[in-house]
Order: structure tokens, then C-alpha cells, then sequence
């Protein structure tokens, strides 16, 4: 059993969110495909400062604004072929966020496909 997890700070730095992720070796193995291509995605954002790219890293700290965080939601979505609920990208604020969404969603996804 895998478990990972990301601890997220406000911007104001007053609270944190955690994400776990509980999952087997395949779903660990989902969960790396996920955050590459999340890292692979804002490495070829023109603003992003790649030297501070991690998954602990804001947007506010990659150098985007509120349109390039935006533009990078979209991106992000493109890119995996889906669209994620407007109150949920409303909400990621950087790179950690970001992969806990996506992650939630491809998994949503396989368990609707194995379903049919």
C-alpha cells in the first residue's frame, strides 16, 4: 500500500489542506502519470520559473497571475481530455491542487469506463 500526501498553505499561510492518497501500485503508478504530466504542462508555460516547479509550489510562486493560473486550468484540462467542474478549478492555486484534481477526476473516469 502506497500512501502520499501533499500538504497545501493558503496563500495567507494560515491553513493547509492535506490530500491523501491511499492506492495500490497501480494507482500509484496513475498517480506519478498524473503529476508528470501536470509538471510536464506548466514546464511549457512561457511565465513558469521551472527552477521552483515542484508539487509544493503556487502559482502565485511559478510567476502566474490570476489569467495565466486560469489559462493553466484550461491548459491542464486540454490536456487530459476532460473538463473539471468550474468550483473545483476555482480552487486550484497551484501545482499540488492541481494534481489532486486531476488524479480525482482520471480515476473517476477509469471507474466509469471499467463500469460500461
Amino acid at each position: 500500500m502506497f500512501v502520499r500526501a501533499l500538504r497545501l498553505i493558503n496563500p495567507m499561510g494560515l491553513q493547509y489542506r492535506t490530500f491523501r492518497f491511499c492506492s495500490t501500485t497501480q494507482n500509484k503508478e496513475l498517480l506519478e502519470e498524473v503529476t508528470s504530466k501536470v509538471l510536464q504542462v506548466m514546464k511549457s508555460a512561457a511565465k513558469c520559473k521551472v527552477d521552483k516547479l515542484s508539487d509544493k509550489a503556487t502559482f502565485e510562486e511559478l510567476g502566474f497571475d490570476s489569467l495565466d493560473a486560469v489559462e493553466m486550468v484550461v491548459a491542464l484540462e486540454e490536456n487530459f481530455g476532460f473538463d473539471i467542474a468550474n468550483e473545483e478549478a476555482e480552487r486550484i492555486k497551484g501545482v499540488g491542487e492541481a494534481i489532486a484534481v486531476f488524479y480525482k477526476y482520471v480515476v473517476q473516469r477509469n471507474q466509469t469506463s471499467v463500469k460500461q
